[in-house]
C-alpha cells in the first residue's frame, strides 16, 4: 500500500575491509513491525528477516546501472563505472516484506550452479 510504514535501511557492505556492495532495503513495518525494535547493529536486517519473517516468494532482477556520485564515493569507483544491480522483492503471502536493491563494485562476479 501506499501508506504502508516502511523502514529504510543503506548499508555499505565490505570483504577484506574493501566495499562490494552498497544496499538500500525497504522493509514493511505492516507485516513485520517487531523489526523496529531489533538490534540491527548486532545482527544485519537480512539475518533477522531469515530469522523471525518466513517468505513464501522472492522476485530478482537483474541489470546494470551508471554508479551515482554518492554510489561511486561509497564503492571506491569512479562516478558512470558500470555497476551489477540485483533488486529483490520478498514476499509473505499477497503482502510484501522487503525491496532491497544491492550496487555491487565493479569487478563483483556472481556464480550460481545449478
Amino acid at each position: 500500500r501506499e501508506d504502508a510504514p516502511l523502514l529504510g535501511l543503506w548499508t555499505l557492505h565490505r570483504a577484506d575491509d574493501e566495499p562490494f556492495a552498497l544496499e538500500e532495503r525497504w522493509i514493511n513495518l505492516a507485516v513485520v513491525p517487531e523489526i523496529a525494535q531489533a538490534d540491527l547493529a548486532a545482527v544485519s536486517a537480512n539475518e533477522w528477516l531469515v530469522r523471525h519473517m518466513p517468505l513464501s516468494r522472492a522476485e530478482f532482477s537483474f541489470s546494470a546501472a551508471g554508479a551515482s556520485g554518492s554510489e561511486a564515493r561509497l564503492l571506491g569507483c569512479r562516478p558512470d563505472a558500470a555497476l551489477f544491480i540485483v533488486n529483490r522483492t520478498t514476499w509473505a503471502g499477497d503482502a510484501p516484506i522487503t525491496a532491497v536493491r544491492l550496487a555491487y563494485a565493479p569487478g563483483y562476479v556472481m556464480e550460481t550452479m545449478v
